[in-house]
């Protein structure tokens, strides 16, 4: 049997590393976005116990990922290097970030471009625009819920049917605005919806005041991807600029055409 079919077949018990596992819920544990985090609360968010946690996070300080700083710990730079392999290995700065950047000076706005990691949107890549761009920060490597966001719900267009209802039954619906839809039939009924327009229109449920508009990509082997962008909904008023918006996404999608597919 070959090192890659052995890969990709399921591993047994026998052949997990626990220790690696809990190791990897303490980098998860950074996700928060809080930072420093003590000892105590990369326990809690890691759902370790305490002695476990910190043999972890000394370990990991001790290789260069992680940094103390009295009490706390943040990650340093070193931990990029994780996964720039994958995003090396698809060239996404010689060959993705060009194509949006060029729809992107269409409509003025970034466009970005994300891949579903379980119940959340990842960001692997946008235009280098800075003009407009008013959500929080948002960069490469953030991470967004699936059912409340434009890009999330394209992500579900971009499953089965059957895979995106599954998704809508177990992923997480918080209330993050005061337009925020937590009722799952329709959020099940607006994917659906989406599939069939071609692109998500979501208008303050994320970030108040501000519409995002996002479009599946076609879908590769081994994970669907999407591309999006977001902008003051008092833009969206006329209705001229969400049809340069849905234009200027497609265009950016059949440039992808063929890249996608590799993800």
């Amino acid at each position: 049997m070959s090192d890659e079919t052995t890969a990709r077949s399921k591993p047994s018990g026998n052949d997990i590393s626990t220790t690696f596992a809990k190791g990897l819920r303490v980098l998860k544990a950074f996700e928060t976005g809080t930072a420093p985090l003590t000892l105590a609360e990369i326990a809690r968010l890691a759902e370790l116990d305490r002695a476990t946690s910190r043999r972890l996070v000394l370990t990991l300080a001790h290789l260069g990922y992680v940094r103390q700083s009295g009490r706390g710990f943040t990650l340093t730079p070193k931990i990029l290097l994780l996964a720039g392999g994958f995003l090396h290995s698809r060239q996404f700065t010689k060959r993705v970030v060009p194509v949006l950047n060029q729809h992107s000076k269409a409509i003025g706005v970034p466009i970005y471009l994300a891949v579903r990691d379980g119940f959340d949107a990842v960001y692997l890549a946008h235009a280098g625009l800075e003009e407009g761009n008013i959500s929080y920060g948002f960069s490469v490597g953030s991470r967004l819920p699936l059912l409340q966001t434009g890009i999330g719900r394209a992500l579900l267009v971009s499953e089965a049917p059957e895979v995106a209802r599954e998704l809508v039954s177990d992923a997480p619906l918080d209330a993050y605005t005061e337009h925020s839809i937590t009722d799952r039939a329709e959020v099940a009924r607006l994917v659906e919806e989406a599939r069939a327009t071609g692109y998500v229109y979501s208008d303050g449920e994320f970030e108040a005041g501000v519409v995002a508009v996002a479009m599946p990509l076609p879908r590769a082997e081994t994970m669907g991807a999407a591309i999006g962008m977001s902008y003051a909904r008092d833009r969206f008023e006329d209705g001229a600029y969400l049809t340069r918006v849905v234009e200027a996404l497609r265009g950016c999608r059949q440039s992808l055409d063929g890249i996608a597919e590799r993800l």
